[in-house]
């Protein structure tokens, strides 16, 4: 079962269990009622700042360096992220990565275009799911039986999380 936390988070209205799942989510209610007014009676601001974060996860066993692509010859090298692990930074719609082999960085694995709205983006040769808002687009593709049983397990598990993340987008409208 769900523990209770602290007081103040077991009563807040706006915290729901997610349906099939044990976990509460909470669901943005609507802006008026921060301000005790009526309903649907006001509308949130939207941000002029248009930088978000971006994570970039790898569903491979490879060692992989993540590189921002900035249209004028090789990629410039923002980190090394090892197998099923992910790596940050901040990012705005358009910025252009790829994650690649360590030793060339012009040799790009999968390639990603960061959208508005969406913050993960995920490196999966495995999956059929190319081009998706978060997937990237990889050059190759991989068996998934080639994985060895630590590996295929860390994969499904990755696999796990990006369908909670899917549900509990659709659950709270997150954007």
């Amino acid at each position: 079962t769900i523990e209770e936390g602290p007081v103040y988070a077991a009563h807040d209205p706006s915290l729901l269990k997610m349906p099939h799942r044990d976990f509460k989510a909470y669901v943005r209610p609507d802006v008026a009622t921060f301000y005790q007014k009526e309903p649907r009676s006001m509308r949130p601001l939207s941000h002029v700042f248009k930088g978000q974060a971006g994570k970039f996860v790898n569903l491979t066993p490879d060692r992989l360096g993540l590189y921002w692509n900035s249209g004028r010859g090789r990629g410039h090298f923002s980190g090394t992220v090892n197998g099923f692990e992910a790596t940050g930074t901040a990012t705005f719609p358009g910025h252009q990565f790829f994650f690649g082999r360590n030793d060339d960085p012009n040799d790009a694995l999968c390639s990603f275009v960061v959208q508005a709205g969406t913050s993960v983006y995920y490196c999966d040769p495995y999956s059929e799911g190319q081009g998706g808002p978060s997937r990237g687009i990889t050059k190759e593709t991989r068996d998934v039986n080639g994985l060895d049983g630590h590996n295929k397990q860390m994969y499904e598990k990755h696999l796990d999380n990006i369908k909670f993340a899917e549900e509990y987008k659709a659950f709270t409208g997150g954007v």
